[in-house]
């Protein structure tokens, strides 16, 4: 297991085999760094491990009024905070002992997905007396690491339905590959809006400057329209992998 963010003295793990965001969502708490989507590269619904020790204290299935559709809240008491996680369904009971590694529970198709979005665990580190709301969790933070290698997008396309993934050789930063010039870009550019950098302060992509960075780590993307082959696309989804085996993802519209 990578140790791959921390808040508040909880350690957040995530296995190699793994794929990771912090910005590309467009929701307020990743637009904070307050929050961090874990997916298993085999973007399917699959059963997922816990990034996370502590006691399930918490676990309610919401019915969304407009399509009956279902979304698990599981809450962690791990010591100093609690830890919210969405979009799995938990083979524990409140009152269980969940250990880091441990098989969690089965990813499922959550109402907040877009057309695009591949099956994760939404997760943030929360104040033990505010734990349900969408606002209010803690900023989440990751280790300072020196890039390395070189970004280049090959000529591997993957037809997913609603996407397209480009086969990339990815640049590193300590334990996380990714997309840029020079160093990670994560973000869904331009639909997002906003972006993280790991490693660098220049937010260039294919040679362009794609953002100007607003606040420590993080950038306002360009408005920008988004071609591949001529036809024109929603946008560059841009993750964090924990392998070398790391793609770009092309959006429909």
């Amino acid at each position: 297991m990578i140790k791959i963010a921390s808040s508040s003295g909880i350690d957040i793990y995530a296995r190699e085999d793994s794929f990771i965001t912090f910005m590309n969502s467009p929701f307020l708490s990743h637009r904070e760094l307050k929050a961090v989507d874990i997916f298993p590269l085999s973007r399917e619904y699959i059963s997922m491990y816990s990034p996370v020790s502590g006691k399930i204290v918490y676990h309610k299935v919401h019915t969304m009024k407009k399509n009956g559709m279902k979304e698990h809240v599981t809450i962690l008491d791990s010591g100093p905070a609690y830890v919210k996680m969405l979009h799995i369904a938990p083979y524990f009971d409140e009152g269980d002992r969940v250990d880091v590694g441990d098989e969690l529970g089965l990813l499922y198709k959550s109402p907040y997905f877009r057309p695009w979005s591949d099956p994760h665990i939404h997760l943030e580190i929360r104040p033990k007396n505010d734990f349900l709301r969408a606002r209010g969790g803690l900023r989440l933070h990751f280790d300072d690491c020196e890039k390395f290698g070189e970004f280049r997008p090959l000529e591997e396309y993957i037809e997913k339905g609603a996407y397209i993934l480009r086969k990339i050789i990815p640049i590193g930063c300590g334990k996380f590959y990714g997309a840029g010039d020079s160093g990670i870009i994560d973000g869904g550019y331009p639909h997002y809006g906003f972006g993280l950098l790991i490693g660098t302060s220049d937010p260039v992509l294919f040679g362009e400057r794609i953002g100007e960075v607003i606040e420590d780590k993080i950038v306002k993307f360009n408005k920008k329209e988004i071609f591949l082959n001529g036809k024109r696309m929603r946008g560059i989804g841009l993750n964090i992998y924990l392998t070398k085996d790391a793609y770009i993802k092309y959006i429909y519209p």
